[in-house]
């Protein structure tokens, strides 16, 4: 709900791609994690949301020229 505050009213559309870059950066740290402790466990998804979010919120103007917004 706080991203949705936060990053929706620049522009819906960057909450989409703010979940999208949290479950890649989480699921390429994942999988790094689980090659190297060799075992499946579970870990927080929160912190991979605020990177996610960060990084959007960074390139928030280069997203938004990509889809004609300016």
């Amino acid at each position: 709900a706080l991203l949705g505050i936060w990053i929706g009213w620049i522009n819906p559309l960057l909450i989409l791609h703010a979940l999208i870059a949290a479950s890649v950066i989480g699921l390429v740290v994942g999988v790094g994690i689980m090659f190297v402790r060799k075992e499946s466990k579970p870990y927080p998804f929160g912190p991979w949301l605020a990177l996610g979010a960060i990084v959007v919120i960074m390139a928030s103007k280069q997203i938004l020229e990509a889809y004609g917004f300016s």
